[in-house]
């Protein structure tokens, strides 16, 4: 069974506790609550958040991920970076990039980190890209901006690309297909499960 961890990283800016899988060492100061996650996780406040299709896939995959939890007010990779206390460059925003022909393509940046369309087009072979609007990205996904998850679509058919820099980390955040949740887990992992290819869709 992988293992499901509840992380700790949004919550020791506010001093809450948060359960996680026996084994981990709990916060210095803090109380420990241990729980085994079923078919729910530990939101904010010790409120149950029902489990996303997203971390189903990854069980589906033997993956351990760890869950992070924010308000749903805050839709930005960055934001996220902020309010967790966590590098930007750690923390991945899904875009929605729309092309001349075929399916639009999902892109995976670091938060830190600012598309370069005409780069990313020369990297899959188009001649130009544009940015889906947010009505187009949620029509077309089926998700609010904010909680666009390429974990949450592989059954969509969407091609996954990711920047390059993502070959620098061990692992990353990336939305979990609902505003307020990510999931960390392994870069290897991530490509694994969603296919994604890595482009240069940034500067160097």
């Amino acid at each position: 069974r992988p293992q499901v961890e509840l992380s700790r990283a949004c919550w020791q800016r506010r001093e809450q506790a948060v359960g996680i899988w026996p084994g981990h060492a709990g916060h210095a100061g803090q109380a420990s609550t241990w729980t085994r996650i079923q078919d729910s996780v530990v939101g904010q406040q010790g409120n149950m958040a029902k489990k996303l299709n997203s971390m189903r896939l990854l069980e589906s995959h033997g993956v351990s991920y760890s869950v992070l939890t924010f308000p749903d007010t805050i839709h930005s990779a960055s934001g996220v970076a902020a309010y967790c206390g966590l590098p930007p460059s750690q923390v991945y925003k899904t875009l929605v990039v729309a092309r001349s022909q075929g399916k639009p393509a999902l892109i995976l940046l670091a938060g830190d980190r600012e598309i370069q369309l005409k780069r990313l087009a020369h990297a899959l072979g188009e001649k130009t890209l544009r940015m889906a609007t947010q009505k187009e990205a949620e029509t077309w996904t089926g998700l609010k901006v904010g909680g666009i998850s390429a974990l949450a679509l592989t059954h969509r058919g969407f091609p996954v690309y990711i920047d390059h820099t993502v070959l620098a980390l061990e692992e990353l955040l990336v939305s979990a297909g609902q505003r307020g949740v990510d999931v960390r887990l392994t870069v290897a992992a991530f490509l694994r499960v969603t296919g994604a290819t890595v482009v240069q869709a940034t500067e160097p």
